[in-house]
């Protein structure tokens, strides 16, 4: 037997036992979203998973805890939509969420996938020439995180967690790297990217400026453009329409 063979037959005995051994949904309906639009919807009431016009990429995405970036499949897995309406059983954890859709993949869309690692182009979060300009503060109650557009404000938070923060405002990931322990306040002042910094400035009564100069001004702190190996989750195998309600 091949070497792509057997790693096939693998993909297939994993996926069957993960889907027996792992909880699921106790009802799933999926409805093909032919609207059109680019726009989607979702959220979680009463345990009760619904979604408009959600891609199929996405739910990858939330089974398995990862970017965009770090799912390797058929280009059709961003045009692919669905309307999604999905009960779990009764007593069902919040951690079981991303199982309960992993065997919902398995089931409707006979997905098979393995674990890999690639090198991509991320930034690392290091300290600047002055240090970071906050000093550490008892870490009691866990984090509390607000933003809005332009406007960060973190009590409790450590560089992991900004870093996680800065991560969804650019382009590619960021780690930390600055090896500071601890937790700190901090708030952040900025002008998105694309913005009027003008008009902001107007609306704000101060002009203030882009992300990454910001952070050095404000924080001490600065973005590094590096290399890194990331895990990606890559597609062996997927149906494009699943099975029926």
């Amino acid at each position: 037997m091949s070497r792509k063979h057997l790693h096939a037959g693998f993909a297939v005995v994993m996926a069957c036992c993960a889907f027996g051994q792992t909880p699921s949904f106790d009802a799933v309906s999926l409805k093909p979203n032919n609207s059109g639009s680019n726009s989607s919807s979702s959220n979680t009431h009463n345990g009760i998973l619904t979604g408009s016009n959600v891609t199929l990429k996405n739910f990858i995405m939330r089974a398995y805890g990862m970017l965009d970036y770090q799912i390797s499949g058929p280009e059709w897995l961003q045009s692919e939509r669905f309307d999604i309406a999905a009960k779990p059983p009764s007593g069902a954890d919040d951690k079981d969420f991303p199982l309960m859709m992993r065997a919902m993949l398995a089931e409707r869309f006979k997905l098979q996938a393995h674990k890999d690692t690639k090198v991509f182009p991320i930034y690392g979060l290091v300290a600047g020439k002055t240090g970071l300009k906050a000093e550490p503060v008892k870490d009691e109650g866990g984090n509390n995180m607000n933003s809005s557009r332009g406007y960060f404000k973190c009590e409790r938070c450590s560089m992991t967690s900004v870093a996680a923060w800065l991560a969804r405002q650019m382009d590619r990931p960021v780690r930390d790297m600055t090896d500071l322990p601890g937790v700190y306040n901090l708030i952040l002042n900025f002008t998105p990217e694309n913005a009027d910094p003008i008009k902001e400035g107007a609306e704000k009564k101060e002009v203030y400026p882009p992300l990454l100069t910001a952070i050095q001004e404000q924080w001490g702190l600065k973005l590094e453009p590096k290399k890194a190996p990331l895990e990606i989750l890559v597609i062996d195998h997927i149906e494009r329409v699943p099975t029926e309600n």
